[in-house]
Order: structure tokens, then sequence, then C-alpha cells
């Protein structure tokens, strides 16, 4: 599981963060808005975060959070001053079906003097070994739509400032095959008279709804159907406010699903959904998250994941939109060097590298690098590979949970 952090300042000030999904620049101090719903049991250890700096004169410490409560065991306490990639080495916590999983994070005495996190992870292990699971957050306060709208939006990755209006932009492609369980929707601001939908589309069709009451608020799930979805499905949501009377309107902040896999092999299907604009002249290296949405840094460290267990990554992909210029080439980048997987973009459309793989250790580093050999520009999307268990592990064994963020 992963999510991007933020910065945090101020005197034994606690703030929250999804350990799946995007969060807002100076996180937030509303819980609910930060959780995600897991279907199925399991346990959770190693959890992990990058602080990418840190001027407090106090201990910060983050804790992973189930229920609205502190897990018994799974904290970090990072000291004055330190920098870097942190992980628990406490014992495992569990966690039942329906719960909901979140990371916090409190600092010490001291009011002016910043701590930013680049991001948060664990490892998790299901009871059904095969569970992955889908969120995305927006970046700040979530987004409004007005009546009569209907807007797309990723599965994976973060909510842009505003709903895509061009489905394909917004699609993930499968690489695991499985069932669909239990999406859910926060809402947090609604003045719609009717209800409105959120409806999960699998190859740009209505497949699971998820209905919002009219006027009403919180967190909505639908627990009493699923749905299949294949290797190659174009997977997504749209969120409709019907015409009405009045200035109906609603905001959505979150939203997320889970996924039991029909492999163990693959307990993870990573993407990197929500479009980042390309526009770089010839010799311009940038890094991109490998989990999550997809940004363009020019400090790798800034966007880097130790993977809490050894891994096969698979299936390096992205779709692009809007190409012009010279080709752009985006490789899996392991512990600061480029890995075995690698994708020329020439144009518009999906590019995936499908013969090549990259096996990691626990601990490795990960990232996308971006090289321009000349003046190019474009719109990347969906940026994301396939995560599976280190081969040497027994099929049924969960290696991480999911990887979503900012």
């Amino acid at each position: 599981m992963y999510g991007r952090g933020w910065s945090q300042s101020g005197a034994n000030s606690t703030y929250y963060a999804p350990l799946m999904g995007g969060c807002a620049l100076l996180g937030t101090a509303t819980e609910a808005n930060t959780q995600f719903q897991a279907a199925f049991g399991g346990t959770v250890r190693k959890l992990g975060c990058n602080v990418l700096s840190n001027a407090r004169a106090s201990t910060t410490t983050v804790r992973l959070r189930i229920d609205g409560a502190d897990a018994t065991n799974q904290s970090i306490s990072i000291t004055a001053g330190a920098t870097g990639f942190f992980e628990s080495a406490a014992a495992d916590d569990t966690f039942t079906d329906g719960q909901k999983l979140n990371v916090s994070s409190t600092t010490g005495t001291g009011l002016s003097p910043v701590i930013k996190f680049g991001g948060f992870w664990a490892e998790v292990e299901t009871t059904t070994d095969q569970w992955n699971a889908f969120a995305v957050g927006s970046v700040a306060a979530g987004i409004w739509m007005g009546k009569n709208t209907t807007r797309y939006c990723c599965v994976a990755g973060r909510i842009a400032t505003s709903f895509g209006t061009t489905e394909a932009d917004q699609q993930t492609k499968i690489r695991a095959a499985g069932t669909i369980y239990d999406p859910h929707v926060t809402v947090t601001a609604n003045t719609a008279a009717n209800n409105c939908s959120a409806w999960v589309r699998i190859n740009g069709a209505n497949e699971i709804e998820v209905s919002i009451t009219a006027g009403t608020t919180g967190l909505f799930v639908r627990t009493d159907l699923q749905h299949r979805v294949e290797v190659d499905d174009l997977l997504n949501w749209a969120f409709a406010v019907p015409t009405e009377a009045g200035s109906g309107a609603m905001t959505v902040l979150r939203a997320g699903m889970s996924i039991l896999q029909d492999d163990a092999r693959y307990g993870v299907a990573a993407q990197s959904s929500y479009g980042v604009q390309w526009s770089e002249a010839s010799g311009t290296t940038r890094y991109s998250p490998m989990f999550g949405a997809p940004g363009l840094f020019a400090t790798e460290s800034d966007v880097q994941v130790a993977l809490p267990h050894a891994a096969r990554l698979s299936r390096l992909r992205c779709q692009v939109t809007s190409f012009s210029g010279a080709a752009l080439t985006l490789k899996t980048h392991v512990d600061g060097a480029d890995g075995a997987q690698s994708i020329s973009v020439t144009g518009n459309g999906w590019f995936e590298d499908v013969a090549n793989a990259d096996e990691v250790a626990a601990g490795g580093k990960v990232a996308v690098a971006i090289y321009a050999a000349g003046t190019s520009a474009c719109w990347i999307y969906n940026v994301g590979l396939r995560v599976g268990n280190d081969p040497a592990t027994p099929a049924g064994s969960m290696g991480l949970g999911m990887v979503v963020v900012t």
C-alpha cells in the first residue's frame, strides 16, 4: 500500500493520510477523508515512510490507524532532524473485513519547523492471499460537480483538480484478472435534491452503481454486488449529478474498491493514474512515482518507494495523448539505476514492455525515469506496472498491498 505525503508543522499536531491514494499538500485533520474500507481482513507489517526534510526539534511519530484508533504495534519514531527511509520492525497488526485503514503523523513540541514526507507504505498479507486495493485521493478539498453533470475519474492515483470529461484519459488497463468487491466513495458536500450515482465502469459500460443519497455526505459503500475484470479490461469511475431545479451539486473526495485477484503471484497491479503534462528539452531526465499519480520531479528520492517485500516488476506501461516532437523513453529505476524495463513513446496511445521484468529485493528503492531524446510535448497518463510476489515465495503469500497516490 502506498500514499503520497505532505509537509507538516505545528506543535503536537496530528494529521492524517491515506495508506493508499493521494492527500492534501498539508495533510488533513479530518480522518474520515483519508480512510480506505477493506473488503477482506488481513495483517499489516513493515509500515514505512520517506522523510524528505525535517527541521523539527523533537520526535515525530507515524502510526497505522485502524477504524479511527492507533493500531497496537505498527508505528515509526522519527527523531529530531532525521531524514531518509524508515520502517517499523514492530509486531504485525491485524484488521478484519470492513475495517478502515489509514496513517497518522503526530509532531512533538515546537511550532514552525516543518517535516516533509514523500510517502507512506506497508506490507499487507490478507486472509484471501490475493487481495488488491485500488483507491484514489484528491489533492485538496475534493472535486465539486454541478447538476446535470457526468465526470470520469481514475481508479488508481489521484483525483485531479477537476474530473475528466474524456473517459479514455481516466481508464486503467487491468494486468491481473479478478473480481471487484465493495466499491465506495467519500462525499464531503452534497446539495443535490435527488440521489447521485458513482458508477464503476468497465470498458466504457456502467457495471456497479454506488448510490449517493440526496443531500447526504459521508462514506457510501456497495457490498451486495461484485463484478469480474479481465486482463486488458479498461476500468474507471463515473460520477453523475442528475438534472434538477436549483443549484444542486456534490463534492467527491475519495473513491476506492478492492479486487480479489485470480493469481496470488500478482498481489498488486500498480497504477499511477491522472495525467501530467510533459514539455521538456533534449537531454532532460525526470522521475515519476512508480505507484500512484505521476508527477515530474528532478530529484529521484522525492518519489522513491522502499519495497517492504521482494517483488517482481513487469509490464511497465503508459498512455500518451497530444504527442509531438522527439521520442520519450520511460524506464524502471531500481536503487538509482536503470532497470530492465523500457518503453519508447513515439506517438499517441498505449505503450508497454511485455518482454522484460525487474527482480527487486526487499528494501529496494523504485521509481520511473523519463528521458527526453529531443524536445517533445505530450500528456502522460496511467503510468503503471504489474507487481508480483518474489518468485521464491510460494503462491498464496501476499507481498504488497496496494500502491497509489498523490
